[in-house]
């Protein structure tokens, strides 16, 4: 009964079609509602819309679970206010317009982040201090929905460069009467949405996550700045399909910037308590193909005659390499409080050469999730291991490697690296918690911009050169009232050994990060 009331509600009141963001803490209670089956699981295609989280915890509210988890999925059901509505629980927005037909709000949220880091471990050390506004401009008109998430953030005290690579930066170094040295940054993900049949149709500018991955998948992880991009997406009775087109940021090998697009698609199937997916995506640059907007087309035959449109004047042009196509499958099982999954990445593969063979470029990505481990309440255990080969995400022409601006589209521990993370988190009630986590990251010398010289080895190496050991353990423990307040504390020790590739040398760091936010 619920469940109709909740659907009802975001049909009649609210476009189900607007989407919760990549980073939003709900799809951590929905994972671990998923793999206790008290709901289905969705599929791994990311984001999921408004209506989708909406009719997932709203099917969880019907089922077993626990009071703690029955609290939070109330309290993250009134984020959403005209679905609330329904349940007798509203919630108003700091601004807000309705009409007949018309919906239009302002949601804002202001932080303030305390950011400590000391030791060799980090290249720039000292006390930073982040201000941040993120406001939700949204609504819909008619059946359209629009979206404007708008992320700003005012750096002061060390202004750590790690941490916004790629985001709109602007400088105030002091001057004379100034009181401090700050930069400003700034990200905004907007998009256009609007429904088709058993699907919608996305114009705007955002950011995907394809696979089961939770610390990083190998195709698409979400990782980088939001993108430009047309996107389709379809799901009826455990099939689910996305197809998309994006304007990338990516140079030449001189570093002048040059156009670059990426397309992909994505098949997924449900069946019961076991998914499975198979995506592609291609990578082009210094032209736009027509060819790779057909979101039914296969682009590892595509590609062969597509790639004859680069402009034999284009850096690499002349020596035929085309388009840099990847492919991926993934799985995910589920039994009773536990899932296990598995991603394989393909990035190209020479069936007549070793596997050792450079040209062969893959990445493997599998883990557990289980939930109430050995019968402790509210508490979850993930264990998640990836490897990237050495020449993986990399290509001959520049603009054509796996990367936006200066972050990996995949994997963000890029090319030529390993990766296993530990994570224990256990809840107290709802929103509060505490959260020990142990990782190991191996990365060799190789690099998404590292090419395959003509006197290099034909073999690749598993993390090649001397490779870097990262450990970090790390606790944090947060309170949080879904939708109001929050306040977050993370201790982070790191030890490196063979520190920036060098046999023999360690280095380690000590970093405290406490954050408070605020909804207006």
């Amino acid at each position: 009964m619920l469940l109709t009331l909740l659907t009802g509600a975001t049909l009649a009141w609210a476009n189900p079609l607007l989407e919760v963001p990549l980073d939003d803490e709900v799809y951590e209670l929905l994972d671990r509602l998923q793999v206790e089956g008290v709901v289905q699981p969705s599929g791994e295609m990311y984001p999921l819309s408004r209506g989708e989280v909406v009719r997932l915890l709203g099917e969880a509210l019907e089922g077993n679970v626990s009071p703690s988890e029955r609290e939070e999925i109330s309290a993250y059901l009134r984020r959403y206010h005209h679905e609330a509505c329904k349940l007798g629980k509203p919630r108003r927005y700091f601004l807000e317009k309705v009409g007949p037909d018309f919906l239009f709000y302002l949601d804002p949220q202001v932080g303030l982040s305390v950011r400590l880091r000391d030791g060799r471990a980090f290249p720039e050390r000292g006390t930073g201090f982040l201000i941040s506004v993120l406001s939700d401009i949204g609504g819909s008109l008619g059946k359209m929905g629009f979206m404007s998430h708008i992320e700003w953030y005012l750096m002061t005290g060390r202004p750590f460069g790690d941490l916004f690579p790629d985001e709109t930066r602007v400088s105030y170094r002091r001057e004379k009467g100034d009181p401090i040295d700050a930069d400003n940054f700034g990200r905004t993900e907007a998009y256009m949405v609007f429904p088709l049949p058993h699907g919608s149709l996305l114009l705007g500018r955002g950011r995907l996550r394809w696979g089961p991955g939770r610390h990083g998948a190998l195709l698409l992880s979400g990782g980088t700045s939001p993108w430009d991009m047309l996107r389709l997406r379809f799901g009826y009775r455990g099939l689910g399909f996305e197809a998309f087109t994006a304007v990338l940021r990516g140079e030449d090998s001189k570093g002048v910037r040059r156009p670059k697009y990426l397309s992909g698609h994505r098949l997924e199937a449900r069946f019961g308590r076991f998914q499975f997916g198979v995506s592609e995506t291609v990578v082009y640059g210094d032209r736009f193909e027509p060819s790779y907007l057909n979101p039914f087309s296969v682009y590892l035959i595509t590609e062969q005659q597509a790639s004859r449109s680069i402009p034999p004047e284009a850096e690499g042009g002349e020596m035929g390499s085309g388009d840099n196509v990847l492919a991926g499958v993934d799985a995910g099982a589920f039994f009773k409080n536990f899932k296990l999954y598995c991603e394989i990445l393909v990035d190209d593969y020479r069936p007549t050469y070793s596997p050792k063979h450079w040209r062969n470029k893959y990445g493997l990505l599998g883990g557990f999730h289980w939930a109430d481990p050995l019968g402790l309440r509210d508490s979850d255990l993930r264990v998640e291991y990836a490897f990237v080969n050495q020449y993986c995400y990399t290509h001959e022409r520049a603009i054509n490697r796996y990367k936006h601006l200066s972050r990996p589209i995949g994997h963000p521990m890029g090319s030529d690296a390993d990766d296993l993370r530990t994570e224990f988190e256990k809840r107290f009630g709802p929103g509060r918690g505490i959260s020990l986590y142990y990782e190991r990251l191996r990365k060799g010398e190789g690099s998404i911009d590292g090419e395959h010289g003509p006197g290099d080895p034909d073999r690749w190496e598993f993390l090649s050169g001397t490779e870097e050991v990262r450990r970090i353990l790390g606790v944090r423990a947060f309170w949080r009232e879904v939708g109001e307040r929050g306040a977050e504390l993370e201790v982070r020790y790191l030890r490196i050994r063979n520190f920036e590739h060098f046999e023999g040398r360690r280095s380690s760091g000590l970093e405290v990060l406490l954050s408070l936010e605020r909804r207006l």
